[in-house]
C-alpha cells in the first residue's frame, strides 16, 4: 500500500470518527458542535486528491449547496436544526452523485425510527407528568386502571411540533453507508 492509498485512509477513519461524534452529541445533547462539519469540508479536498478513483467533485459542490439552500429553508421554517443543515451539506460533499440514493435512503429510515422513537419517549413523559388527555373506554379503560400500557394510549396525543428528533444521527447514519460502501468498493 502506498503514502497516498494510507493517507486516503486515514482520511475516511476520520470522516467516520467525526460522523460517530456528531450522531452522539446530537443523540445525547440535541447539538452537533459546528467544529465537525467544519472538519468534514476541510478534509474533502484531502479526500478528492487522495481517492484512488476520480471524484465528482464539481457535482459534489453543486449538491452541497443544493442541500444547503434547501436546509436554510428547512431551518428558517423551523423544521430542522442549524447543525443538521451544516451536517447534511458536508456529507453531501463527501457522498456525492454516485451513493445519493443509498445515503437519503438510510438516512429517511433512520430518521422514520428516531421519530418513532422520539413520539415513545414523549409519550412516557406524558404519562408520568399525566399530560394524556385520552378518555378511554372499552378494554383501553380497564388497561389503564391497571396502569400497564398508558404510554401506549398516550401516542394518539402526542404533538408531532414537541417532537425532539437528532437528525444528526440519521445523517450520519447515511454517511458512515457511504464510508461502508466506499471502503468495500474496489
Amino acid at each position: 500500500m502506498d503514502f497516498i492509498a494510507v493517507i486516503h485512509m486515514l482520511v475516511l477513519a476520520v470522516f467516520g470518527g467525526l460522523l460517530v461524534w456528531a450522531a452522539v452529541a446530537d443523540f445525547t445533547r440535541f447539538v452537533i458542535p459546528n467544529v465537525i462539519s467544519i472538519a468534514l469540508v476541510a478534509l474533502y479536498p484531502v479526500h478528492v486528491i487522495t481517492a484512488p478513483s476520480e471524484v465528482v467533485w464539481f457535482f459534489a459542490v453543486v449538491m452541497a449547496l443544493v442541500v444547503f439552500l434547501v436546509g436554510f429553508f428547512m431551518f428558517v421554517l423551523g423544521a430542522m436544526g442549524g447543525g443538521d443543515v451544516k451536517l447534511m451539506s458536508a456529507c453531501m460533499l463527501w457522498v456525492g452523485p454516485l451513493h445519493l440514493m443509498e445515503f437519503i435512503g438510510v438516512m429517511l429510515a433512520t430518521s422514520i425510527l428516531l421519530a418513532v422513537y422520539a413520539a415513545v419517549r414523549l409519550a412516557y413523559e406524558m404519562e408520568d407528568t399525566g399530560e394524556g388527555t385520552a378518555t378511554p373506554v372499552g378494554g383501553a379503560a380497564a388497561r389503564q386502571r391497571t396502569g400497564a400500557f398508558k404510554w401506549v394510549l398516550n401516542l394518539r396525543y402526542v404533538p408531532l411540533t414537541k417532537l425532539n428528533v437528532p437528525y444528526g444521527v440519521a445523517i450520519s447514519a447515511g454517511g458512515l453507508t457511504f464510508l461502508a460502501l466506499t471502503v468495500l468498493t474496489p
